[in-house]
């Protein structure tokens, strides 16, 4: 069970998990709500880029490009404060 897992892992792994969720969370929220939209969207719902055009009633290649531009300023936005949290320490 998921339980069982947390259980079994090493102290220092589940605080560094943590940490890693806590960061993806802020940087989401700081994405618009379309870009928020668009990861939720492919990465927890698995949706293909076909079922996410049709239900955003754009193009595929639409899609491409703005996973594309969300992808990079998250990564973007993740980079930036873990330099910001490595500067504090």
């Amino acid at each position: 069970t998921g339980g069982d897992a947390v259980c079994q892992q090493q102290p220092g792994q589940w605080l560094f998990q943590e940490e890693q969720t806590h960061c993806l969370q802020s940087a989401l929220q700081q994405l618009s709500a379309g870009d928020r939209q668009l990861l939720a969207l492919k990465y927890n719902l698995t949706w293909s880029y076909q079922e996410m055009a049709n239900h955003l009633g754009i193009s595929v290649k639409t899609i491409e490009y703005r996973l594309l531009r969300a992808r990079r300023m998250l990564r973007s936005i993740m980079n930036h404060e873990n330099e910001n949290d490595d500067t504090i320490s």
